[in-house]
């Protein structure tokens, strides 16, 4: 029996290349969020990896053997969590989620990343037009696994091309798509079109999910409306601050980033992982840039050396505000 995760009225953390670690998804869901994405994690390196119990952490670590490295790692309050795969193949597909099977909730398909390594190996924003390769991958997932299995893409240039693709996905048994609402083309810094995916979450009967632009909390609800789903995936606004998933207690950007950094220090996160998730937490807004925190961060060391920063920058200035930035940097 297939086992379900329900994807209406959602708040859901997004995948985000080299954010999207377990200290970040424990993060995400200390605050709110309701579903967790892992980052983009390639099927053939996937399939390397041998499970391993690592008892001193208390966690799950899938280790590339050939590496000798971690690819991913999950515990006990990891969940619900989805890892997106990075696929061409539905051979390969289903080989990675076979291996990684006890420790999921859901296997999501990234079929949106415009960038030029996911393109040429035909991953990504490569499957929005090829409609065989997607029959092919979901149905071979759900064939295989006893899981939801969902995917992520962008906009066709088209909306009736956008709306044929989103009926295809729903066709293969698909429990859900989350929909970046811009065009392959497009940059983060360029508005998202949420009145185009009101046309396509009015075109099929599976849940969509709203990803863009969703900097705030209040701008959750607008989302919904706007686009007709009852489900949003937030990204760079979690990024910014990960307590945008809480309506009732929404903290400090420097507080946030603290207990980031203790669940890195915690689970062990790779140091160079966490400094360029703490970067841009900060790095979004140019004043804060300036400021003589943002420097020390920038040359620091180690998890320690970053925490000691913010706990002196919170003892001698306070806390600050609940900071939002310009949302210039570029994740799918």
């Amino acid at each position: 029996m297939r086992s379900e995760i329900d994807y209406k009225n959602k708040v859901i953390l997004a995948p985000m290349v080299r954010v999207g670690t377990l200290a970040f998804r424990l993060l995400a869901l200390k605050y709110g969020a309701d579903i967790v994405y892992s980052e983009e994690l390639i099927d053939k390196k996937l399939i390397q990896c041998q499970r391993t119990v690592n008892s001193e952490l208390g966690t799950i670590d899938y280790v590339c053997k050939r590496e000798n490295k971690c690819i991913w790692r999950t515990c006990k309050d990891d969940h619900p969590t989805v890892i997106q795969l990075g696929t061409a193949s539905d051979r390969y597909a289903v080989e990675a989620a076979l291996n990684m099977y006890p420790d999921y909730d859901a296997i999501d398909v990234n079929m949106g990343c415009p960038e030029r390594f996911s393109l040429q190996g035909g991953m990504g924003a490569a499957l929005l037009k090829d409609r065989e390769r997607v029959k092919l991958i979901l149905g071979g997932l759900l064939r295989h696994i006893d899981k939801p299995v969902t995917c992520k893409i962008r906009l066709l240039n088209k909306i009736e091309d956008t709306v044929d693709l989103v009926k295809t996905i729903e066709a293969t048994g698909a429990a859900a798509i989350a929909v970046h609402a811009r065009y392959v083309e497009q940059r983060p810094r360029e508005p998202a079109f949420p009145s185009l995916v009101k046309i396509l979450s009015e075109s099929v009967h599976i849940p969509l999910i709203f990803n863009g632009d969703i900097r705030k909390f209040e701008d959750i609800n607008k989302a919904k409306e706007t686009a007709g789903c009852s489900s949003v995936m937030i990204g760079r606004g979690a990024l910014i601050n990960c307590s945008i998933f809480s309506e009732q207690s929404p903290r400090p950007q420097k507080e946030v980033c603290m207990d980031y950094i203790r669940n890195c220090i915690q689970y062990e996160n790779g140091y160079p992982l966490s400094k360029y998730t703490v970067l841009k937490m900060f790095g979004e807004n140019k004043t804060l840039t300036k400021e003589p925190f943002y420097k020390h961060l920038h040359a620091s060391k180690s998890h320690e050396q970053m925490l000691y920063t913010l706990e002196e920058e919170v003892r001698i200035n306070g806390p600050g505000h609940f900071e939002w930035g310009n949302f210039s940097s570029a994740f799918h």
